[in-house]
């Protein structure tokens, strides 16, 4: 016969050293920091994931066919580019006409609705706010804009009011009823009008 092994435990893992006690207590405010840091940023960056509309307290006045104020603060709308307020067309006939004043009378007329409300998306290269608006009756003043053709596609065939611009140009609706410079080329053109 053969031998017997007797049964052979392995042997128990060294004993881990507790950490020194103050070592242990600063993983306590360490964690604290960690936590708050995350939940600061949550609220910090939240109205960027999770823009809300802010209604306007103050009236709101209109400056041009793609700008507005509001007290202090000069909103944008985002997306569109409207002819600059001394910008003239040319309609069928070939005749001017002042088409950054009706840009501008119609955004008036929108924003007369009352209830106008803007979410922000952040701020341009001068500060203003760029915000999508909404009004009384009216779901996106930006995209009523670019549909009556006072109004073009930031973006050009890729922005968010592409389709809208193309069914304002083939209907011939507002500056498409003609010929216009589009309004950033405008601006090039003439930097003290502005």
């Amino acid at each position: 016969m053969g031998s017997v092994v007797p049964f052979r435990r392995n042997p128990p893992p060294p004993a881990r050293k507790a950490a020194p006690r103050g070592r242990r207590l600063l993983g306590i405010p360490v964690s604290i920091v960690f936590i708050g840091g995350v939940i600061g940023a949550v609220v910090l960056l939240r109205p960027l994931i999770d823009p809300k509309p802010t209604a306007m307290t103050s009236p709101v006045t209109v400056i041009d066919g793609d700008s507005l104020r509001t007290g202090p603060e000069t909103i944008r709308i985002l997306n569109i580019d409207a002819p600059e307020l001394h910008q003239s067309c040319r309609d069928e006939q070939g005749r001017e006409w002042p088409c950054g004043r009706a840009a501008r009378r119609r955004l008036a007329e929108l924003t007369a609705k009352g209830d106008v409300a803007c979410t922000s998306q952040g701020r341009d290269r001068f500060g203003r706010t760029l915000a999508t608006c909404t009004a009384k009756g009216v779901d996106d003043i930006g995209a009523v804009m670019v549909r009556e053709g006072l109004a073009v596609n930031f973006g050009g065939e890729t922005g968010p009011y592409a389709s809208i611009e193309d069914d304002a140009r083939i209907a011939k609706r507002g500056l498409w009823r003609g010929s216009f410079e589009r309004p950033q080329a405008w601006r090039d053109a003439h930097p003290r009008q502005n």
